[in-house]
């Protein structure tokens, strides 16, 4: 349950915050070099979605971009869905035999949940297959994809798009699955 809880404040805390965040022009890109023998590797931190103000085409990025041979990405989607993903999603973040959300919650946290779900244009009927992770999952990307976020213009997809169009290789650092398969690892870690 301290996972659960823990989860729902994350929301709760975006919720707070999410209409106060702006993009603001720093100067400073987030770009870290590491060299050795002769070798350079680039490290971008970002989200991976932007404001659709925002445009992920800084000078800075562009220039270790450019003098990249290879790009890597926390996961390399090649832009598409994947019915893989879609399957595992199925499998490992929803409840089964009459198992519900409700069960895996503390009162306060139902409350809580309860709250935030018109928000997002959802009822709690709605939500009771999906395991604490996969909900916040889901309103996350619900977050993402509005107040003008959008995901195509994001630093993930846009250097993806320009590294298919050069032709640069492409590659992930872990596979969706075991990208997924951590967010239901840890619910089952820290809920008892």
């Amino acid at each position: 349950m301290l996972f659960a809880r823990q989860v729902l404040s994350i929301i709760k805390f975006v919720l707070v915050c999410l209409p106060a965040l702006q993009p603001r022009a720093t100067g400073r890109e987030p770009l870290w070099v590491a060299e050795k023998d002769g070798t350079r590797v680039y490290l971008v931190g970002s989200l991976h979605v932007l404001p659709r103000s925002v445009s992920p085409a800084k000078p800075a990025l562009i220039s270790a971009f450019n003098d990249s041979q290879r790009v890597f990405f926390e996961i390399a989607t090649a832009g598409s869905a994947s019915p893989e993903i879609d399957d595992f999603f199925r499998r490992n973040g929803t409840y089964q035999n009459n198992d519900r959300l409700e069960r895996h919650l503390t009162a306060d946290a139902r409350d809580i949940v309860k709250l935030v779900l018109p928000l997002f244009n959802l009822r709690w009927e709605d939500v009771q297959n999906h395991k604490p992770w996969l909900l916040g999952l889901r309103l996350q990307q619900s977050l993402m994809k509005s107040r003008g976020f959008a995901a195509r213009a994001g630093v993930d997809d846009y250097f993806e798009s320009l590294a298919q169009k050069k032709g640069k290789p492409i590659a992930g650092l872990e596979t969706a699955r075991e990208h997924m398969g951590f967010f239901s690892a840890c619910f089952y870690r820290y809920s008892g």
